[in-house]
């Protein structure tokens, strides 16, 4: 991990995508316990590499403020989905933290 102007950012989202297969794995081979990290290991990949994520398992500190707020979460992914994984409902989980605005790419 890096500072990148404001934001504290991974050196290497590789490794993310790494452990999200091993946790895959691991489930697969009995590991209950993973499925969680499954979620969890893409939403950081995705959050390195798009700057969102699927399930909302990632937070961060906001660098001003110090208060955490969740990686922008993918509208697309259904509370049933979230559920599959261990994951709180979206508004459940917009309750506790707030959501980061999503950055605009340029294009």
């Amino acid at each position: 991990m890096t500072f990148c102007g404001k934001k504290l950012v991974s050196k290497s989202a590789d490794n993310y995508l790494i452990a999200h297969y091993l946790f895959i794995n691991a489930y697969e081979g009995g590991y209950k316990d993973a499925l969680y990290l499954i979620a969890a290991s893409i939403d950081r990949y995705l959050s390195m590499t798009e700057g969102y994520q699927k399930y909302g398992t990632n937070r961060e500190n906001d660098q001003v403020t110090g208060k955490e707020e969740l990686i922008p979460i993918d509208r697309k992914t259904t509370d049933s989905e979230l559920a599959k994984y261990g994951v709180p409902p979206l508004a459940t989980l917009l309750k506790q933290y707030p959501e980061q605005v999503p950055e605009k790419k340029a294009p």
